[in-house]
């Protein structure tokens, strides 16, 4: 039976400021908001919305610069944390809805998510968060011994050593001098806590898959 995936959403402050800021804005204007953020959800280092488009945006809204920065960071994160789980329509506007956001509101993101989903999902899969990318991984023994004479007992451990390399760039010699090595020692349970949360990274990359 595979293990239940963690709330959406965790309802801390922040969030629920969000919420009520989704509510107060026009149901017939959430859509055309909602829709503008996904498809640029995946570009990491553009914003949905340009100073010129913000202001305008705070005309139509009647919200303060704050406050539609708000709207956005926090339609951001739904749709962040939908790409994320690959959560589906239904499943996404049940989440908000405990959250506290209003039915009009709930449909709207439900629409846009049916129609979004896809390309999201899978833009967000092709996008490369970090310059640095896992090359390869290499593992070796360790015994250290005890410090007291009355004992000979032997105290194991692991030592990964991970490589990582450029992600950056198609210039192959440029990536191999972008290699870094670094070493991470690891106990019995250090090592058995690490791998309990690699099984759970995989059970949410998984999801991710249709």
């Amino acid at each position: 039976m595979a293990a239940q995936l963690p709330p959406l959403f965790e309802l801390t402050s922040k969030f629920r400021s969000c919420i009520n800021m989704i509510n107060s804005v026009d149901t017939a204007k959430l859509p055309l908001i909602l829709i503008r953020i996904a498809q640029t959800l995946h570009l990491k280092e553009e914003r949905s919305f340009n100073e010129v488009e913000q202001e305008k945006l705070q005309q139509v809204t009647g919200l303060s610069e704050t406050d539609v920065q708000l709207l956005i960071d926090g339609c951001s994160f739904i749709l962040e944390q939908a790409a994320y789980y690959n959560v589906a329509a239904n499943g996404l506007a049940h989440e908000l809805k405990t959250a506290g956001l209003n039915q009009d509101k709930c449909a709207a993101f439900m629409k846009v998510w049916e129609s979004e989903r896809e390309k999201i999902v899978v833009d967000m899969r092709e996008q490369t968060i970090q310059s640095k990318v896992l090359d390869s991984v290499n593992w070796s023994m360790h015994l250290q011994m005890s410090q007291t004479i009355q004992s000979k007992m032997k105290s194991p451990s692991v030592i990964l050593e991970f490589t990582t390399k450029s992600s950056n760039t198609n210039n192959l010699e440029k990536k191999l001098n972008e290699n870094e090595n670094f070493k991470i020692e690891f106990n019995h349970q250090q090592l058995f806590d690490f791998f309990q949360n690699l099984d759970k990274i995989q059970q949410q990359l998984d999801g991710l898959s249709f």
